[in-house]
């Protein structure tokens, strides 16, 4: 059983409906994640040549 069509139709609407500060937020957010993943990965992949950067590297500018 489901629902009469006009209430299935409101229920969708009302889904895709988003504030566009809450989309925006979420973009944000999403975007700074994605950053820090990405310098984690990175942090990782300089830490397996250990020893042979021999400090030349700033930490603190990747961190920015």
């Amino acid at each position: 059983m489901g629902l009469h069509r006009e209430y299935e139709n409101q229920f969708f609407i009302d889904f895709e409906q988003e504030d566009g500060a809450d989309l925006s937020h979420k973009k944000h957010i999403r975007q700074r994640l994605e950053n820090r993943m990405e310098q984690r990965r990175l942090k990782e992949e300089l830490e397996f040549f250990d020893g042979e950067l021999d400090g030349e590297f700033d930490w603190h500018y990747v961190d920015k």
